[in-house]
């Protein structure tokens, strides 16, 4: 709780000092603004709302691709590093090199 009080105090001091103590109370509507008014469900105030289903369906799109290259990236790194092991104790002849498919040697 001793963090959060600490936060608290910085948030009050920055509100201050930028300024923005009753900011809510005079701020003046957008007016480019496309959403609808409606309740909040957070708290039951007036507000407006600014869903887009066009903007939710591509973050959860990007999301999801993202999430599925970092699972590829992690499991090509596991069977490589298989591979690798594999390889290692498959060497037969003693010798410390490790075959890379070049023809060095």
């Amino acid at each position: 709780t001793a963090m959060l009080e600490t936060w608290y105090r910085t948030e009050n001091s920055l509100v201050y000092e930028w300024g923005m103590m009753r900011y809510s109370e005079t701020e003046i509507p957008l007016p480019t603004f496309e959403g609808e008014f409606g309740i909040s469900p957070a708290n039951g105030e007036f507000m407006e709302n600014y869903k887009s289903k066009f903007g939710y369906w591509c973050k959860r799109v990007f999301s999801l691709s993202v999430l599925t290259l970092c699972i590829a990236i992690v499991i090509s790194c596991v069977f490589g590093i298989w591979v690798w092991k594999r390889q290692i104790e498959n060497n037969k002849n003693g010798d410390s090199y490790i075959d890379t498919g070049i023809g060095i040697g």
